[in-house]
């Protein structure tokens, strides 16, 4: 977010106006952290001077309520044409927002205003009720996006809009159908998928852009309009936010505040008490598996705690976002829950892809025999590895070089 600042600072033009917009979907899960997170979150974009943001449909994974009261303590500018409260049918954010803009006087003679709608779309399949969200609080629903937008639509031209902007929570496919069965649409703005649109892409002779998931890259798109502010071209680039970029120093101290909150809270979560034993370790796994524990202890898996360079509890709270693909069974029953109460289960080690192994362990101590499948084979006990076992941690976000076949020969044992 502080390169996110210091880019969009400095990208701006004098001769250009400038829209900040997201589509939204950066509320992943509904735990604790998240809950911390997101406070921090929408506070940086209103500092940034966000222009509009779409309700996306992991963003109310927290609940409604605690996110229609952070939208109204930094008076953020939510927007969603279809998406609406189950027991009233009200609309969650207003659909759509206006801006205007005055173009400049040349002597006698001077430009029009641009007038910009900007609206917000989902694209589940409605009626359908948003992703899980807390049982206590009002549920929200999903209706119909085409319809939403050719109403949005008919508003927006009566006032004058010359340009029109839709945030979209919705896959290629819809897309292709939103253009075609709704007309006037300038520019889609995407953000439910992780596709990364390098320059703007064509749905129905419509621009899109996408700029991917976690918040690594920014887009940048400039809309040229004749003298009647119509689109005639566009330009368009997806910029990395990394090391090339300056961090904006108001951001840098917001950062640090969220990672000393986040520190806190997670010191202060206490470890359950009599928590079921699933997990046995890699020491004991190798004490059947001997040469399988020795090759994996020459893996980049078994040093995966290192490279955090977190020796202490006060360090991990810095880094605590990265600690279930750096540990074994973070924070789930006798897994990993920090450095001082369970530096045995650090690293990824066998059950982070074998599966939970005191069951196999204690089957082989009291000497319970293995089922046989009818071709004489013994049946697994644990899963089998694919590559989904890897992708949970070795995604497109965090590991964008990723290779199953080649990566998975590195481990092999």
């Amino acid at each position: 977010m502080a390169r996110r600042a210091t880019y969009i600072r400095e990208s701006s033009r004098g001769d250009a106006y400038q829209l900040i917009v997201d589509a939204g979907n950066f509320i992943h899960v509904g735990d604790w952290m998240s809950q911390i997170k997101v406070r921090y979150l929408l506070r940086a974009m209103k500092m940034i001077g966000y222009d509009a943001i779409n309700v996306g449909f992991k963003d109310t994974v927290l609940g409604a309520s605690l996110l229609s009261d952070l939208r109204s303590r930094y008076r953020l500018p939510y927007v969603s044409a279809n998406v609406y409260y189950e027991d009233t049918g009200e609309l969650f954010a207003e659909p759509f927002i206006i801006k205007k803009f005055g173009r400049p006087r040349f002597f006698f003679w001077r430009a029009p205003d641009v007038t910009v709608g900007i609206l917000g779309l989902n694209g589940l399949t409605p009626p359908q009720q948003m992703p899980p969200q807390p049982e206590d609080d009002r549920k929200l629903m999903v209706g119909d996006p085409y319809e939403a937008a050719r109403d949005a639509m008919k508003t927006l031209k009566a006032n004058g809009c010359d340009v029109i902007i839709a945030l979209v929570q919705m896959s290629t496919a819809q897309c292709d159908s939103l253009v075609e069965l709704v007309a006037g649409i300038d520019l889609l703005v995407g953000g439910r998928t992780s596709r990364q649109t390098l320059e703007p892409e064509l749905r129905s002779g419509v621009p899109m852009v996408e700029p991917g998931w976690q918040g690594k890259n920014e887009g940048n798109l400039l809309l040229n309009l004749d003298e009647r502010n119509r689109v005639t071209s566009w330009e368009g680039k997806l910029q990395r936010l990394d090391e090339s970029i300056g961090e904006d120093s108001t951001m840098v101290a917001l950062i640090a505040e969220y990672k000393e909150g986040l520190h806190e809270a997670q010191i202060n979560q206490p470890r359950p008490e009599n928590v079921q034993e699933v997990y046995a370790g890699a020491e004991r796994c190798g004490s059947c598996h001997q040469a399988q524990y020795e090759q994996w202890k020459t893996t980049a898996h078994a040093d995966a705690y290192a490279s955090l360079e977190s020796s202490t509890r006060e360090d991990e709270g810095k880094k605590f976002e990265c600690l279930p693909c750096h540990t074994t069974g973070f924070r789930q029953y006798n897994g990993y829950w920090s450095v001082d109460t369970t530096p045995e289960m650090a690293n990824v080690q066998c059950e982070t892809c074998h599966g939970f192994g005191m069951r196999h362990l204690l089957n082989r101590e009291q000497g319970v025999e293995r089922h046989k499948l009818p071709d004489g084979r013994l049946m697994p006990e644990l899963p089998i590895i694919t590559m989904y076992t890897c992708v949970r941690c070795h995604n497109q976000e965090r590991d964008p070089e990723f290779d199953f076949p080649e990566d998975r020969r590195k481990v092999a044992h």
